[in-house]
């Protein structure tokens, strides 16, 4: 009865023994490479919004255990979906006006998260794994916006707005130019293309340029029908695992930003 009691001690002592060490997944399995390197797996995120607090998870191993630090970082971009609409009568037609397009990126330089050094208290002894955990509180400049209405217009940037003007000059024809511009109705042939017989309907270029330098956001307002700005928004994060030895082993993971 003794030696039974005593080999179920050892059993259970060599069993605790076990579930503490840290085991070795490429030595188990022999030899795979001359290259020493890191395996390192980052979870997936999920859409969230500025000033939550998401976690960054990366697990990671190494041959001979020799993983010196973690970084994280992150970098990322917005811009916004500019849309405008307006629309405009003249004899008794009516002509509608749309166009839109992407702002230009506002891009977010690669920025320091974290580093970790000490990885122990990350040990998942049943994934033989270190998950390495970092709360990352998602700053102001991934900020973004959805807004409806004339003061899209209104507060919209001029390089912004020159560049629907510059499209608006292509389409607008003489019926509308005169209705938005009555000084241009004496013109004799320098803003609107004639035939030998009449004007066919377009513009000159010279035409084109008066309707640049005159078209404002108030005429856009007076004619208004719908304008929108729409923000976009993505994140990069960055899990740099790095071995004794200066090897590197990089993982990005990408998640879109939500307007609270």
């Amino acid at each position: 009865m003794k030696k039974t009691i005593y080999l179920i001690l050892i059993s259970f002592a060599l069993i605790s023994f076990v579930s503490c060490e840290k085991i070795d997944k490429v030595a188990e399995n022999g030899t795979l490479t001359e290259v020493e390197f890191a395996n390192s797996t980052l979870s997936a995120i999920a859409a969230s919004a500025v000033g939550d607090t998401i976690t960054l998870i990366n697990s990671c191993w190494a041959v001979n255990d020799n993983i010196a630090k973690v970084e994280y970082a992150h970098k990322g971009f917005k811009l916004a979906t500019l849309a405008l609409k307006w629309k405009v009568t003249a004899n008794s037609v009516n002509y509608e006006y749309s166009y839109s397009f992407n702002t230009d990126s506002i891009k977010v330089e690669e920025t320091p998260i974290a580093t970790v050094t000490d990885l122990n208290p990350f040990y998942q002894t049943l994934m033989s794994s270190y998950v390495v955990k970092q709360p990352f509180v998602i700053p102001n400049e991934y900020t973004i916006a959805n807004t409806e209405g004339k003061d899209v217009v209104t507060n919209m940037d001029a390089v912004y707005f020159d560049k629907f003007v510059d499209y608006f000059s292509t389409k607008i024809n003489r019926d509308v130019t005169m209705k938005l511009f009555p000084a241009t109705a004496t013109d004799d042939g320098v803003y609107f293309v004639k035939n030998e017989t009449d004007f066919t309907g377009a513009l000159t270029d010279a035409g084109k340029q008066y309707i640049k330098d005159n078209l404002t956001k108030t005429i856009i307002n007076n004619n208004f029908d719908a304008a929108s700005s729409m923000g976009i928004s993505k994140v990069t994060i960055i899990s740099n695992t790095v071995l004794s030895t200066g090897s590197v082993a990089m993982r990005e993971r990408i998640f879109e930003i939500l307007i609270k």
